[in-house]
């Protein structure tokens, strides 16, 4: 099987649609940082099931979905599609190519398919179950490294059980131990409510009974109470007419009474409407005077207002012309004002352009000035570049001077710290020929011990494996042990819930706990039986077994009261005064005949109690007689039917006698406890002395290994140190040489540093005549400078009378435009007043015309109201006489109503008994109807008449109905044939649960058998692969695999130990990046060895390895390459070399990740490559 594609849409960085094609051999990818290479092992690995978006290098799962560019809108897809040649049928499925493909929509959704037909998830991962693809070694990505190394030792197991192929019974031992427990517990479920039917039954025998007793007496009820309604019925309907005669001869009284009282209304209508005309006529002549009252009054009102108004105006009229005096007083004065300031404003602006000419004149001196300075300081400046020049020049020949000095002073040190190196050297090499020779005597020391600790070590091998061997028999005794204690466990848990739900168990038990004087025990427990004849005894006496023995009736009784009050239960009890005395019969006519008196030991003071239970009891062959019993057939005393239904026991036949059962139990269960206490302390020194061993064992591994590692270092010290000596005898040469050369050196430096000097002086002249001229410059423009501040304070003061006089203009305009302002103002105020005393002359004219007005008003108002008051007085003396009149008509109207009011009582009296004896009628029909569904007509048709029956015998029989119907179940019968169909359909289901759980554990035990076999063999090949790569990666270097528990093997984790050449025994997590690298590859090719994957994928492995693990890395790839697709992501060099195929990945458009394609061929003296687009 080979991968062909990987076709990938929307997934990561690869927006577009991308294939990529795989052939046989290494395909390399290669690319920049970031530009989407290791999305290419993600696209694989998420096609095949990854869940863990960790490992896909997201925070979530939808993060694989492309997420966007700066040019491209997200998707809301991403898919990816593997295409596997299946030609040799690696994979179990009967297609020769195979497509796997996984969507997954931005909304969450997930799909899977295979060969374009949708599946689930357990479809495709149980497919590559154990072809080492996917979640097992085919794939080294960035990190795993890490893992694979410093991962806990039962993590790394998963890589093992892998390579072996046993994750496939792994998850089938998974399954099968779930539906094992499953089984348990439905087991145990049965059991319980068989328990609970086979109860339900015994008590619905009884309440079915009940229920057709119940039956007879309400049938009796139901023919006694509908004689006894109809009967009513007939009494109630002849009180009924005689009621209906008086209440029609009320009504004709009534309806005459009725009649006269609608003659007297009439009249009093009549009249009453004559004097509701006067009433209207008296209201409209009220309201007119009412209407003129309101009119005089507004008259008068509006008389006033007009009064207050002329007032109000003449008023006005005064304060305005005061005001108009006082503004033309306050004119004249502002007008004088305005005046003087326009004649100090003339004078002022007449002065403004002799103080400009002033002040030009004073500036154009200031800046003559100016100029002559700024020519001085150009001067100057010159001079300074010219010194800051000279400074340079010997600021750099002083640095040089400096620098030679320094060169001297080190070219002197350097000759004499060589000549301390030789002196050093000379030592050395003295020193390094006695260690040479220590070297060579400690090799051959640790030749002697390495054999010993090889003795030693198979020993102890050979000590180890017998305890091992004893161990394995003791823990298979402790788990039968422990097997047992929970099946007793289990029976006596159901024996005691039987105690519990069972009445007379649960009393018994209760009285035995609680201790009463005269207690002898139960009977089970104080008849001592042998085992061969306990199944006669039970048959025979049966539920007996369990009656307590008192010695007198008190007792008993005062212990069935106690658990009475209590509600504990009930008891039954045989009392040892009571018992009668038994004549035994004589058996020795009967041939084969033996009494059961002779099987049953007791108490003397028993006797009378044996000989009352078993007296008349014996056996005969296999056949057992009583008074009047017989009990004989086949050999089993109980059916094996009878033997499931039954609590399941100690024994295989049914047990009568519980308590003694129940005894036996607690006996057997500490004695059981005892042997698994001894067996778990056999096992702990078994453990203890493995372990000792184990350690042993391992320590002196250890010392075996420690020993061969330092033979080898003291032979590398040997080379080493040989190796030193060589090159301390070449570098006592080259340090002579030295010497030489630097003292030459520091002659030559000496020379140049007299050179220098000389410059220097020269340099050091001519600056002091530079600075000479710089002096002078700077007291000339000293001088400049405070001509040039005399004139310049001059130009100031000219400037600043300047901005004076022109500020007082301002002030000065100002001031006018004030006054003029004001002038203006008071014009406008006297012109206003003016026309206000216009207005107010014409409103007072007007105010006088309506003063006039309101008086005619009031004087016409007054009489008109005086005629229509004499009109008033008449009508209210109409009114007056219709009132008497009315009065007299209401006094006859009452007593007619009086009349009619006592009749109507009457009525209504007769018709209330009425209502009732109807009311009383229809509730003995209502409860004919709702109690018995039949209607008055077919109650007489199917019931007779009975004159005799009575109300209290009818109550007499609800009652006893009542206090029947809350204990009767009326389903009973039908529950009680339910209950048993259930009981037989469930033990047919306990049997086929017990085959299951057989098959279940015969199955667990063949898997656990296969997975030990198999995951052993590969872990011894695998070891030794590990050994065998290890030493070719690194040259010299030791490493092993070690079970964590050997006694556990479906448990066990797996340690790696390694040890590159050279270095001491150390924790494998402390090893370099590289040797971690390597170490992890040395593993992963181990596996490789045993069983190859057939694609492996290896993600920038290489990254940490320098050239020379680049290359034993790649001889390792090339070799498995025949039997392997191999795909490497790398930015090495090497590795491109060595790929057939190279797909280069890059970004063109942000965001978008690219695929090129090389295609190798490779030739003997050259290689050509072909550049296409994937």
């Amino acid at each position: 099987m080979q991968l062909k594609t990987i076709e990938m849409v929307g997934f990561k960085s690869f927006a577009n649609k991308t294939v990529i094609d795989f052939k046989e051999g290494i395909t390399a990818v290669v690319g920049p940082n970031g530009c989407g290479k290791s999305n290419i092992v993600d696209a694989f690995r998420w096609c095949l099931g990854e869940m863990s978006a960790k490992s896909l290098r997201s925070k979530q799962m939808l993060d694989v979905v492309f997420a966007g560019s700066t040019g491209k809108a997200p998707m809301n897809l991403a898919e990816v599609t593997l295409t596997f040649d299946n030609t040799h049928h690696l994979l179990p499925i009967d297609f020769t190519e195979v497509e796997v493909t996984r969507k997954l929509f931005r909304s969450g959704e997930s799909e899977y398919f295979l060969n374009q037909t949708q599946c689930r998830l357990k479809d495709i991962r149980d497919l590559f179950l154990d072809t080492g693809i996917g979640e097992g070694y085919s794939i080294l990505a960035q990190g795993e490294v890490d893992f694979v190394i410093n991962a806990k030792a039962e993590e790394r197991r998963e890589l093992f059980e892998e390579a072996a192929g046993i994750s496939k019974y792994k998850v089938r031992r998974e399954e099968a131990l779930r539906k094992l427990e499953k089984v348990e517990l439905d087991l145990s479920r049965l059991n319980d409510i068989l328990f609970l039917i086979k109860e339900q039954m015994d008590s619905l025998e009884a309440a079915a009974k009940k229920a057709q007793n119940f039956q007879k007496i309400k049938e009796e009820l139901k023919n006694k109470e509908v004689s006894f309604i109809l009967n009513q019925c007939q009494t109630l309907e002849q009180e009924i007419l005689s009621k209906q005669n008086k209440s029609d001869e009320f009504r004709k009284e009534i309806e005459q009474t009725t009649t006269n009282s609608d003659l007297a209304e009439a009249e009093w209508t009549q009249n009453r409407l004559i004097q509701d005309g006067i009433e209207k006529e008296l209201y409209d002549n009220n309201s007119t005077i009412l209407k003129l009252d309101k009119e005089m009054y507004s008259a008068d009102q509006q008389l006033k207002n007009s009064l207050e108004r002329e007032q109000e105006l003449l008023q006005k009229e005064k304060k305005l012309e005061e005001q108009i005096q006082q503004n033309q007083n306050e004119l004249s004065h502002v007008q004088e004002k305005l005046k003087t300031s326009e004649t100090e404003l003339n004078e002022f602006e007449s002065k403004e352009s002799l103080l400009k000419e002033s002040f030009l004149i004073e500036k154009n001196q200031w800046q003559s000035k100016e100029d002559e300075r700024k020519k001085l300081e150009s001067s100057k400046k010159e001079i300074l570049e010219m010194l800051f020049q000279l400074n340079m020049e010997t600021t750099e020949l002083k640095n040089e001077l400096n620098k030679l000095s320094s060169l001297s002073s080190h070219k002197e040190l350097e000759v004499l710290s060589n000549q301390k190196e030789l002196d050093k050297c000379s030592t050395e090499e003295t020193k390094l020929s006695s260690e040479l020779k220590e070297a060579e005597n400690a090799v051959k020391i640790l030749t002697s011990k390495e054999e010993e600790l090889f003795q030693e070590q198979a020993s102890l091998e050979k000590n180890f494996n017998l305890l091992q061997t004893e161990q394995e028999k003791e823990q298979e005794l402790y788990q039968t042990l422990e097997k047992k204690i929970i099946q007793l466990e289990a029976q006596s848990k159901i024996l005691t819930e039987t105690f519990l739900n069972h009445p007379y168990k649960k009393g018994t038990e209760a009285i035995l706990k609680k201790g009463f004087p005269g207690l002898k025990g139960v009977v089970g427990l104080l008849l001592k039986v042998s085992k061969n004849s306990a199944q006669w005894i039970e048959a025979l006496l049966g539920n007996k077994l369990n009656f307590l023995v008192f010695e007198r009736l008190e007792d008993a009784e005062a212990a069935l009261n106690w658990i009475k009050e209590n509600r504990m239960g009930r008891a039954c009890c045989f009392i040892l005064e009571k018992i009668p005395t038994i004549n035994l019969p004589h058996l020795q006519s009967l041939p084969n005949a033996n009494s059961l008196l002779q099987f049953v030991q007791c108490d003397p003071e028993l006797n009378p109690l044996k000989n009352y239970l078993l007296g008349s009891a014996f056996l005969r062959g296999n056949t057992l007689y009583d008074r009047a019993l017989i009990d004989g057939g086949s050999d089993s005393i109980l059916s094996e039917a009878e033997s499931q239904e039954s609590i399941p026991s100690h024994s295989s036949s049914l047990s009568q006698n519980q308590f003694k059962l129940k005894e036996d139990l607690n006996q057997e269960s500490v004695q059981l406890k005892l042997e698994i206490e001894t067996s778990g302390k056999r096992c702990q020194e078994l453990e203890g002395s493995l372990k000792k061993s184990r350690e042993d064992l391992n320590q002196k591994g250890l010392a075996l290994e420690k020993s061969r590692l330092e033979k080898k270092h003291f032979q590398e010290i040997f080379d080493s140190k040989n190796e030193q000596w060589k090159l301390l005898s070449r570098e006592l040469e080259w340090l002579k040489e030295q010497i030489q050369s630097n003292q030459n050196a520091a002659h030559e430096t000496k020379e140049k540093i007299n050179v220098i000097e000389e410059k220097i002086n020269k340099g050091n002249l001519v600056l002091k005549d530079h600075e000479q001229k710089r002096m002078e410059l700077d007291c000339s423009i000293e001088a400049k400078k405070e001509e040039e501040h005399s004139f310049q304070l001059k130009s100031k003061e000219a400037e600043i009378r300047l901005e004076n006089f022109l500020e007082n203009l301002t002030k000065k305009k100002e001031v006018f435009q004030g006054w003029r302002a004001h002038f203006e103002e008071y014009q406008k105020n006297i012109e206003t007043a003016k026309l206000e005393i216009k207005e107010g002359q014409s409103q007072l004219k007007n105010c006088q015309l309506r003063q006039k007005e309101s008086s005619q008003k009031v004087i016409e108002l007054e009489a008109e109201k005086e005629k229509i008051s004499s009109g008033a007085e008449n009508l209210l003396n109409k009114k007056r006489e219709m009132e008497e009149s009315n009065l007299k008509i209401q006094e006859s109207l009452h007593a007619l109503r009086e009349t009619h009011k006592t009749l109507s009582e009457l009525l209504h009296q007769i018709e209330l008994n009425l209502r009732t004896l109807e009311a009383e009628k229809n509730n003995h029909l209502n409860r004919l109807q709702e109690t018995y569904a039949l209607n008055f007509e077919q109650a007489k048709e199917n019931f007779s008449l009975q004159e005799t029956i009575s109300v209290e015998e009818v109550d007499r029989l609800k009652k006893k109905v009542e206090s029947l119907s809350n204990s009767v179940n009326l389903e009973a019968p039908e529950q009680y044939k339910n209950l048993q169909d259930r009981f037989s359909f469930l033990n047919t289901q306990i049997q086929d649960l017990l085959k299951a759980k057989e098959d279940l554990r015969g199955a667990i035990f063949e898997i656990n058998r296969t997975t030990k076999d198999q995951f052993k063999q590969t872990y011894l090949k695998v070891r030794e692969n590990f050994q065998e790569v290890y030493s070719q990666l690194f040259v010299g270097g030791v490493a092993d695999l070690l079970l964590t528990d050997e006694s556990n093997i479906l448990e066990s984790g797996v340690e790696i130990v390694a040890q590159p050449a050279g270095k001491k025994l150390q924790n494998i997590a402390l090893l370099s990046g590289g040797e971690k690298t390597l170490t992890a590859i040395a593993l992963l090719f181990a596996f490789f060895m045993v069983k190859p994957s057939p694609i492996c994928i290896l993600d920038e492995v290489d990254a940490p390895l320098d050239p020379a693990n680049v290359t034993r890395y790649l001889n390792l790839v090339n070799h498995f390459s025949d039997k392997t697709q191999f795909m490497a992501v790398t930015h090495n060099p090497k590795t491109m070399e060595a790929a057939d195929i190279l797909y280069g990945v890059t970004m063109e458009e942000s965001g978008i990740s690219k695929i090129l394609s090389v295609k190798l061929q490779k030739q003997p003296s050259q290689t050509k490559a072909e550049l296409t687009p994937a």
